[in-house]
């Protein structure tokens, strides 16, 4: 599975160069546990979600998903829990219901709710409300990443990547190939895998 082969080249580079991020992987979730958290979302995860959780569930360290931690399966669902039950409630205004309806269908994967939904899994955080989340709402997009902020909420219309497959792509060739894949430079500061914006 190619989920699983590029984690274990990030694993394994960081194996060599980044030893704490190394450190940090969490064994892999097993069945049960993955079997436990999709009942506990009603509904079942994209493929590529469970081969990640089959892979590590979680690392401690920040940074191995660009600025964000990686978290175990515990760990997002108290996230997920947390603002399903903050937002649950929220009635948009009409500025944002004009907004979300000129950007297209708010029940298909991959356009932005500009609320969180109970569909939105954050598998990742920046330490500061903001998250990476795989969006399970039907549609083409299903499973794609993207990104939330207390502030935009998920203003960005896009996905960020197509899949966990497409981030994890990416982060091998910036972490292991040397290529320029994103608008920040993997470095290793203190034993950690570390992303600055590369500055001219």
């Amino acid at each position: 599975m190619a989920v699983e082969r590029n984690l274990e080249r990030i694993r394994q580079w960081c194996v060599s160069r980044a030893p704490a991020t190394a450190a940090g992987f969490r064994s892999a979730a097993t069945s049960d546990e993955l079997d436990a958290a999709q009942e506990a979302t009603a509904f079942g995860w994209p493929a590529q979600l469970v081969q990640l959780y089959r892979s590590a569930d979680g690392n401690d360290q920040w940074g191995l998903l660009l600025g964000y931690q990686f978290m175990s399966i515990a760990e997002l669902l108290d996230e997920w829990r947390f603002y399903t039950n903050r937002f649950e409630s929220n009635q948009r205004t009409d500025t944002l219901r004009h907004a979300v309806e000129a950007a297209g269908d708010p029940d298909v994967a991959g356009a932005p709710a500009l609320s969180w939904l109970q569909s939105f899994l954050p598998v990742a955080r920046d330490g500061d409300g903001g998250f990476l989340f795989v969006d399970c709402r039907p549609g083409d997009s299903r499973g794609c990443v993207r990104t939330w902020t207390t502030v935009e909420r998920d203003a960005v219309g896009t996905p960020v990547w197509d899949s966990i497959d497409d981030l994890l792509s990416r982060i091998v060739s910036a972490v292991v190939d040397g290529e320029d894949a994103f608008e920040e430079v993997p470095t290793v500061v203190e034993g950690r895998l570390t992303w600055l914006f590369d500055t001219p």
